[in-house]
């Protein structure tokens, strides 16, 4: 079985179905982008995670509208008795139980990716901190953005269908952030990926480490579904959560 020949296939039906939703009312075309991808992602995610259009709460704070959402079911499920009365593609998040978020787009031009970078960015920043203290012999830890973690940062990805990879690539170079609030990788599904690229390995490097440098790779549609799939698999394959301590979001 050639696994590769299905990236073509897919990559094809998600740009026969943006031209279908390109003749649609200008109120769908959104929200109907991010079906298309949430339809890619939802088989390739890991059983143990879900993905969801909604907005990134914390105990303090909370993000915009995010337009796709990758979420640990298990520590959100202690959330459903409050957000269940919401529609199930749209929900309150609690960042402790967030992997990633996902900013999504037709053409991604300098402006659209600079807001894109911009929501992404607050989502990142909101803290994780309602979790249960970790005890006994074994403490779990994550290594990323060449520090080490007591949880699983948020990650940042965009995904378009059209656009300059490099007029991208150069706005998200000119970016003065931390690295951990950055974007980690932008997909431009008929152009290439923009990401990172770790020459002491020699791969491409998602999320990326203070000594990777930022590169843009053209390709066809399903080289770059591939490299994302591969990518995101990587990452969520090894993710998890802590304990979520919920009273922390009952505290007035």
């Amino acid at each position: 079985m050639k696994l590769s020949e299905t990236f073509k296939l897919i990559s094809e039906q998600m740009i026969r179905e943006l031209e279908f939703i390109k003749l649609g009312p200008d109120e769908l075309k959104g929200r109907s982008r991010e079906v298309v991808l949430h339809k890619f992602l939802k088989p390739f995610i890991p059983i143990n995670l879900n993905v969801c259009n909604g907005v990134v709460i914390s105990t303090n704070g909370q993000s915009g509208e995010i337009d796709l959402i990758i979420y640990d079911k298990k520590g959100f499920s202690l959330f459903k008795p409050f957000f269940n009365h919401y529609p199930a593609s749209l929900k309150p998040v609690p960042v402790e139980t967030v992997y990633a978020v996902f900013e999504v787009e037709n053409k991604l031009d300098k402006e659209k990716a600079l807001k894109c970078f911009e929501k992404i960015r607050k989502a990142k920043e909101l803290p994780k901190v309602a979790y249960y203290e970790q005890s006994g012999a074994i403490i779990n830890t994550v290594k990323l953005y060449g520090k080490e973690w007591a949880f699983f940062p948020t990650l940042g990805v965009i995904f378009a269908f059209d656009g300059n990879l490099h007029e991208i690539g150069e706005t998200l170079s000119q970016i003065n952030s931390p690295l951990e609030h950055k974007v980690d990788l932008i997909c431009i599904l008929q152009k290439g990926i923009i990401t990172y690229y770790d020459a002491q390995n020699n791969w491409l490097e998602f999320p990326p480490n203070p000594d990777s440098k930022l590169v843009y790779r053209e390709g066809l549609p399903e080289e770059n579904l591939k490299i994302l799939y591969l990518m995101l698999t990587r990452i969520f394959s090894q993710a998890w959560t802590r304990p979520i301590r919920v009273l922390d979001y009952f505290k007035v």
